[in-house]
């Protein structure tokens, strides 16, 4: 019977393998062109999402990217939140975790604390 931590260590060394090799094809795939367009887009369009830019313009779609900036303006305008304010709001709140989380540490630096509170939080979803 395999022990349960060789499992996980396995689980660990085959994704890192994968993400080795799935940059390695990135690094053949996309070159200095790619790497101008994306550039280029982002100058042209900072409004869009760069997680949408970036899918566009690495699947050679960036031909889309005035249609795209036309309906991300249009649903800013609708909903008055810009990518950067939820870029700021994101900042924030990851600031608020770390904060707690040192907090949290410096008080229990072993993380018993952190391991009940998980728990309880599994149990609560759990009862759902």
């Amino acid at each position: 019977m395999p022990n349960p931590s060789d499992s996980f260590w396995q689980s660990v060394l085959d994704a890192a393998n994968t993400e080795e090799v799935r940059m390695d094809q990135y690094k053949k795939q996309y070159g200095e062109e790619y790497a101008y367009r994306l550039g280029n887009a982002y100058a042209q369009y900072p409004w869009v999402n760069p997680q949408i830019t970036a899918s566009l313009v690495l699947t050679d779609n960036d031909d889309l990217m005035p249609q795209v900036a036309e309906y991300a303006a249009a649903r800013m305008a609708q909903t008055g939140v810009t990518p950067r304010d939820i870029a700021e709001r994101d900042s924030i709140g990851r600031g608020v975790q770390q904060r707690v989380m040192s907090d949290l540490m410096s008080r229990d630096p072993n993380g018993d604390a952190l391991l009940g509170q998980m728990l309880e939080s599994v149990r609560s979803v759990e009862d759902m």
